[in-house]
């Protein structure tokens, strides 16, 4: 069972201690140019409801959705369970998938 799962570098893909997924090229961002300021970062939690919710800056805190129990986070409080990269969020779910969403649209 993969105990990490991240981003690649270059976010063409996902990493786990023990595989490499790439993503699909809808999925998949540039890397900001050099000398570019990316756009402020929004925080993502799910919340002990199953709640996904996004919390950006100078913005008021949304829900976007409510996820299943069988495909919430592995375990909430490790930073190594999931991961986002502006839109994409990618973790590992508690019946040990990988399960990538996009939240473009919510």
């Amino acid at each position: 069972m993969p105990q990490h799962v991240s981003f690649s570098p270059d976010n063409r893909g996902v990493v786990t201690d023990r595989s490499y997924t790439p993503l699909p090229p809808d999925l998949v961002r540039p890397l900001p140019e050099r000398g570019e300021h990316p756009a402020p970062l929004a925080a993502r939690f799910v919340d002990d409801q199953g709640w996904l919710w996004r919390v950006a800056p100078y913005s008021t805190p949304r829900r976007l959705c409510w996820l299943p129990f069988t495909i919430r986070p592995a375990d909430l409080t490790s930073p190594n369970t999931w991961s986002a990269r502006g839109d994409v969020i990618v973790c590992k779910t508690g019946d040990y998938r990988m399960l990538i969403l996009d939240i473009s649209d919510c």
